[in-house]
């Protein structure tokens, strides 16, 4: 992958995908862009918006930190109208609130901010329901629970480095790094 004429990163597009090297790789591969927000580093995890993400990073790491976070990786919670997603709910439970929406047919992405957070435009990338017509729950709704998927979280340095991460589930025996290259 090429930015600018320089090489950012060698590998397959899931590779680049899952495991990217830096901030700049992960914003250029995957549509829509990824979303990247500020988090706070606090003892045993990642402060944001409100909600305590437990990872352990394989190096020191004070202060602020970049969080990237897929729309895919972001699920709305009991919205009629909404297809509900199998995939791994295990992330914190984060008040959203809806700026506006875009229609594209089979799905929609839905823009907005986590509530106690900075001012980034978040997306979330929602599938329909057969009965997304019938229902104007998402169009009156401002503020939308949201749960992320822990596990799909990428960290980054404020320089934009790529910070390898453990995420710690509920029991203590088992973990899951994220991120793992």
């Amino acid at each position: 992958l090429m930015q600018n004429g320089e090489f950012l990163q060698v590998g397959h597009p899931n590779q680049l995908y899952t495991n990217p090297d830096n901030v700049d790789v992960a914003r250029l591969i995957g549509s829509p862009e990824i979303n990247i927000t500020k988090g706070e580093i606090v003892s045993g995890g990642v402060q944001l918006g409100g909600a305590f993400i437990p990872v352990d990073f394989d190096h020191s790491v004070n202060g602020a930190v970049q969080v990237g976070i897929r729309p895919e990786a972001i699920f709305i919670e009991d919205l009629p109208g909404l297809a509900v997603s199998n995939e791994d709910r295990n992330g914190p439970n984060l008040n959203f609130v809806k700026t506006h929406i875009e229609d594209l047919g089979h799905e929609v992405l839905i823009h907005g901010r986590i509530s106690d957070s900075d001012d980034h435009d978040i997306r979330i990338r929602a599938q329909k329901a057969n009965s997304y017509s019938e229902h104007n729950s998402l169009v009156s709704a401002d503020i939308i629970n949201v749960q992320l998927n822990a596990r799909a979280l990428l960290f980054f340095d404020m320089q934009g480095g790529r910070l390898n991460a453990t995420f710690n589930t509920r029991s203590a025996e088992q973990t899951t790094t994220i991120g793992a290259v």
